[in-house]
């Protein structure tokens, strides 16, 4: 339990909670070598959430603890596609640098991500 005490009349405690989450993926990926050290990368995958696809939230006010309630957080899609593309390069035997961007949309949601880096390999 997380208790979040100000000394107001607000202050709340909150249950931890586990939910679960398991997928399903099914697509395809590609590559493309356009030298020896320059690639490219595309996927386009289809996910299916079999797991939790809500979160609720148990709170109460300290000052009134056996007055507690729930919060229903925004339900989301089961299925979503998930479209991605990136590139590498080999900066040496066993080290490269890589951009990926990824997006997965869902019914309600849209979520974007930006993954660069260095990898090393021995």
């Amino acid at each position: 339990m997380l208790a979040n005490s100000q000394g107001g009349l607000g202050d709340l405690a909150v249950d931890s909670n586990n939910y679960v989450s398991a997928k399903a993926y099914l697509g395809l990926q590609g590559s493309y070598a356009a030298s020896e050290k320059l690639s490219a990368n595309a996927r386009l995958f289809y996910a299916h959430e079999f797991g939790d696809n809500h979160y609720d939230v148990n709170a109460s006010f300290l000052n009134l603890p056996t007055t507690g309630f729930k919060t229903r957080g925004a339900k989301f899609g089961r299925d979503s596609v998930i479209f991605g593309l990136g590139a590498s390069y080999q900066l040496s035997e066993g080290t490269r640098l890589f951009l990926d961007y990824n997006i997965n949309a869902m019914e309600s949601q849209i979520s974007q991500g930006l993954n660069a880096g260095i990898s090393f390999q021995w």
